[in-house]
This record gives C-alpha cells, structure tokens and sequence, in this order.
C-alpha cells in the first residue's frame, strides 16, 4: 500500500486534482480503491494518465542515473 502514496502525492501535484486518496480493502487481498476528485477542467481518469506517466519518467531517469 506505501507505493500508493507516492503515487497519490503525484496526483496531487496536479492543480486540477482536488483530492486524491486510496483505501486497501483487506489486509491480505492485493486490491486497492483508488478515488480522484477534480475541479472539473480535467476528468480524474485523465489526472490518474498523466500521474502515471510523469512517474514512469521519473522511473526511467531514476535507471538512466544509476545504471552500471
């Protein structure tokens, strides 16, 4: 569940996203509630794209920097 809160705090770095937050349903389930509210000018699943690709840059810079 801790990779989710980057993930959320990615979220919020968008102006647009107004809250975001998840919910792990059970302990020893692997399943997750993610919910995305936003000021409306962008639709959350558009908010959760462009949170997920701005991440996956980061991954790639991440392994550029530190490839042997």
């Amino acid at each position: 569940g801790k990779q989710f809160v980057i993930f959320t705090r990615k979220l919020l770095e968008n102006e647009h996203v107004i809250f975001a937050g998840y919910r792990v349903t059970h302990p020893l389930l692997y399943e997750v509630v993610l919910k995305v509210r936003t000021d409306g000018e962008l639709e959350p699943i558009e908010a959760t794209i462009k949170a997920i690709d701005s991440l996956s840059r980061q991954i790639d810079q991440l392994e550029t920097k530190f490839a042997v």
